[in-house]
């Protein structure tokens, strides 16, 4: 199972940066005369390095004695002979995601090595990140909070088990099982955790059977029952005989994003040519920065980008097949650039707009549907809709599009509406979805048209009654497939929004996303594996990577994959590659004394104050009176102490300044308590302070994660951690 084996000792460190040229001939000529065929190594510029810096090498002194030498150079030759054989494509055979994690076999995978800045070939890139991510399922799945919590185990009863091919068969002595279970409404209510993609702890204890305990996938999760892969001892174990027998159910953790990073770390080949060389190597090419007039103002109704920002949209504008890279450091306006090159680029070609989080990619969508009303939207996600029933991006949601078209079509029937006004919307969602029209109403689109353009209002409104009622029935009774309806409603979106996650979804790996051009925003915060799932479901013409290396990271559990390199981001490795990358330099947000600080403390002095926040325009009367509350204060805190709760901490005597101050500003300056932000890093704390300002009505409390994105003209900022060293 372990790709990176003892016998592969070459490739573990980096096969390229460490054979030299003349052992690499040596091996070569060795191989071939063995073999008959060459070594399988990635090819490229390999640097001179000293053999004996090669771990493995016995004498790390050096050698002297030749036929020590010859030895020495047999072994290493034997090695990449193993690695080569393990390398072939048409021998090796990667292990799925799921009968890792459910044949026990995951903590055989405990070989990861470090991520280089650059890569020397398209394997070796796919290899690495897999062991990586497989470090994190093994710390995901051993948090000690979540064994833990798993003592409070949900019964369910068996409904049935089903034997399932055993894909790695020669290697397992282990059967597979689809189990389903039966699910009550109070049991769904009692573990909302329980869904697709997560993972559990399965515990029976039969009287005929060993107690036992085994994971297992969940891989559907309807109303009324629960499917579950699991692999069993064989032939020791048959569940199928255990039918109406009761399990208990412990979630532990969801895993779908860590198995489409690992799929698509599959995948590499779904990737167009040109993107990946960059992935692998960067491309420090000279960027076009020549502004078109035309973009001197750009957007509808926009006021105009600033030159950073107009530089960014024409360079991306401009590019060809590539990957390019903006920073964008806090209140540079990276919304509105982004907003700018998707307004452009979306009258040119169809285009996929991602971020790591829901969060991210609904305030990308509700702003794009305000500022381009009439441009053919969806998003996708997996909230509720009727949690977004508010936002504007409710309407564009892809679940229940079609529903919602034809409850507005129910309205302007009932209420009397124009006739073309009911042809209109009938006609965007024949556009949208023209095989739902064809199943459900045949040719009366066309008899529609006919008798419109003869003007007879009373035929085509009983014509347009008729078809609404047809569509109606056709998605009650799913004469047309869900899937193929939602599939039609992608491919004719000229926008299409997503996490990145979602893009992993197996009814959009299938061409509804292939061939546009790719915007990831906030791609600092999304690990590398995670971007290359958006690469492969959308084999992109070229990619937009827009973030600020510089603020929160992605989070990862696993220490040892976050030393690796796991936390690093696409963006930071391409600009340590020497990737070209455009930074948005005019801030319109923070007082010039924090953006001072955060020019000497991160972007190297670059940043530059807007009018608007030099002008004087805003109320700070309520610091000058009290130096110690300026644009930047420290407040030491010298007599708090940092106690655990749980897994987290918190810190009793910042909680009692926090309130100290929030009155200062609000009881005797009259600050406004929704215009106050108070953020930490720990989630104890975060309950200790909003039970500390609860009658504090608007003012927000959250960890610095959770507060991503948010605004609000005063920070205050606990850093919690404190000890008596």
């Amino acid at each position: 199972f372990d790709l990176f084996s003892a016998t592969m000792p070459f490739y573990r460190c980096n096969i390229c940066d460490v054979i030299s040229k003349d052992l690499l001939e040596h091996s070569r000529h060795l191989e071939g005369k063995r073999h008959g065929r060459n070594v399988l190594i990635a090819s490229g510029e390999i640097p001179a390095t000293r053999p004996n810096s090669i771990p493995g090498c016995q004498n790390s002194t050096g050698c002297t004695s030749s036929a020590k030498k010859k030895r020495r150079m047999e072994r290493e030759s034997q090695a990449i002979v193993s690695a080569s054989l393990l390398l072939n494509p048409e021998k090796e055979t990667i292990i799925p995601f799921k009968a890792i994690l459910l044949n026990g076999h995951l903590q055989d995978h405990n070989t990861a090595h470090p991520i280089p800045v650059g890569f020397q070939c398209e394997r070796q890139y796919g290899d690495l990140w897999r062991s990586l991510i497989l470090a994190e399922v093994r710390a995901q799945l051993d948090d000690p909070v979540k064994v833990k919590a798993g003592v409070d185990r949900l019964p369910l009863l068996l409904r049935s088990a089903e034997p399932m091919p055993n894909i790695i068969q020669k290697v397992s002595d282990e059967a597979a099982y689809a189990l389903v279970f039966s699910v009550s409404s109070a049991e769904r209510k009692c573990d909302a955790e329980l869904r697709t993609g997560s993972v559990v702890l399965l515990h029976v204890k039969e009287s005929a059977h060993p107690e036992i305990e085994r994971m297992g996938y969940v891989t559907r999760c309807c109303r009324d029952e629960l499917a579950v892969e699991a692999w069993f001892p064989s032939p020791k174990w048959n569940p199928a005989v255990l039918r109406h027998s009761t399990f208990f159910v412990s979630p532990l953790a969801s895993v779908t994003t860590l198995e489409r990073m690992y799929s698509a770390c599959t995948q590499l080949d779904k990737i167009p040519s040109g993107i990946l060389q960059e992935l692998l190597h960067g491309r420090p090419a000279a960027l076009n920065t020549v502004l078109p007039a035309a973009l001197q103002t750009c957007g509808n109704g926009d006021t105009g980008l600033n030159v950073a920002q107009m530089t960014a949209v024409n360079t991306f504008h401009q590019s060809q097949g590539q990957i390019t890279l903006v920073q964008g450091p806090p209140g540079t306006g990276k919304t509105k650039t982004v907003l700018a090159i998707v307004g452009l680029l979306c009258k040119e070609s169809p285009i996929l707009v991602t971020a790591p989080s829901n969060k991210a990619i609904q305030e990308l969508c509700n702003r794009f549907v305000r500022q381009s009303p009439t441009v053919e939207s969806l998003l996708i996600t997996a909230e509720e809709p009727a949690s977004l029933s508010t936002q504007p991006c409710a309407g564009v949601v892809l679940e229940g599009f079609a529903d919602r078209v034809l409850a507005g079509v129910t309205c302007m029937l009932q209420s009397g509406h124009n006739t073309n006004e009911v042809y209109k919307a009938l006609g965007s969602l024949h556009f949208r979805a023209p095989m739902l029209f064809e199943g459900a109403v045949g040719r009366q689109w066309d008899k529609l048209q006919e008798i419109l353009n003869c003007h007879d209002d009373d035929a085509a409104r009983n014509v347009c009654s008729d078809m609404h009622s047809r569509l109606v029935d056709a998605l009650q009774s799913r004469t047309v497939a869900l899937e193929s309806l939602e599939e039609e409603l992608v491919r004719s979106a000229r926008v299409v929004f997503c996490t990145l996650s979602v893009c992993g979804r197996s009814n959009l790996c299938h061409g509804a996303l292939h061939g546009r051009v790719l915007v990831v925003d906030e791609a600092a915060q999304a690990l590398e594996p995670e971007i290359l799932i958006s690469l492969c479901a959308c084999r992109p013409s070229k990619v937009l990577v827009i973030g600020d290396p510089e603020q929160l990271p992605a989070v990862v559990v696993s220490p040892v994959a976050k030393r690796l390199g796991l936390g690093r981001s696409l963006m930071g490795r391409l600009r340590e590659c020497g990737h070209q990358c455009l930074m948005l330099t005019m801030q319109y947000r923070m007082n010039p004394q924090i953006t001072q600080l955060s020019n000497s403390l991160f972007y190297r002095g670059l940043l530059e104050d807007a009018p608007s926040v030099c002008g004087g325009k805003r109320d700070l009367s309520w610091f000058r009176e009290h130096p110690w509350l300026g644009p930047v204060s420290f407040i030491d805190a010298a007599s708090g102490r940092a106690s655990r709760v749980g897994t987290s901490l918190q810190n009793l005597r910042e909680v009692e300044m926090v309130v100290q101050v929030v009155h200062h500003l609000v009881d005797k300056n009259g600050v406004r308590p929704r215009d106050i932000g108070v953020i930490t890093f720990y989630s104890a704390q975060v309950a200790c302070l909003r039970d500390a300002l609860r009658a504090r009505a608007g003012l927000l409390v959250n960890t610095v994660d959770g507060f991503q994105g948010g605004e609000r003209p005063i920070i205050l900022l606990s850093f919690v951690r404190a000890s008596s060293e």
